[in-house]
């Protein structure tokens, strides 16, 4: 027999590691072992990148800027706000984002970046929850 663990520790949901769950309205929410896995906290600030080169490229900040979106703790899940970002992703895919009522992007490993540490959203792999009505 070959057990496989599943417990807060290593059930991240739907991807295997952190992901951030976006909706329509454009709420951006970190899950509990997301949010630690990233050392996301209350009050950090997150400043969103795209790849102007490779415009499917996706990069999340955080710091305390005060120009970056505000995290805020919800119900137990931290959160910001960004709906122009999440239809200007959703269009950068190729996708009508009227249709989307949201998405789910796993975070790749973080980088350094001109002096800026980024974690890379994995658009790839992106899941699309579509809207029915």
């Amino acid at each position: 027999m070959n057990l496989k663990k599943y417990d807060t520790t290593t059930d991240c949901g739907i991807f295997q590691g952190p992901y951030v769950r976006i909706t329509k309205g454009g709420i951006w929410t970190f899950n509990k072992v997301t949010a630690k896995d990233l050392g996301v906290k209350v009050g950090d600030r997150i400043t969103i990148f795209q790849d102007e080169e490779n415009p499917k490229d996706w990069y999340l900040h955080i710091d305390r800027s005060p120009s970056g979106f505000l995290v805020r703790d919800s119900a137990g899940q931290l959160r910001f706000s960004s709906k122009p970002s999440f239809v200007r992703m959703i269009e950068s895919l190729g996708k009508d984002p009227k249709k989307i009522s949201s998405a789910a992007i796993q975070i790749g490993k973080p980088f350094d970046h001109d002096g800026l540490e980024l974690l890379p959203l994995i658009t790839s792999g992106i899941k699309l929850r579509i809207t029915t009505k």
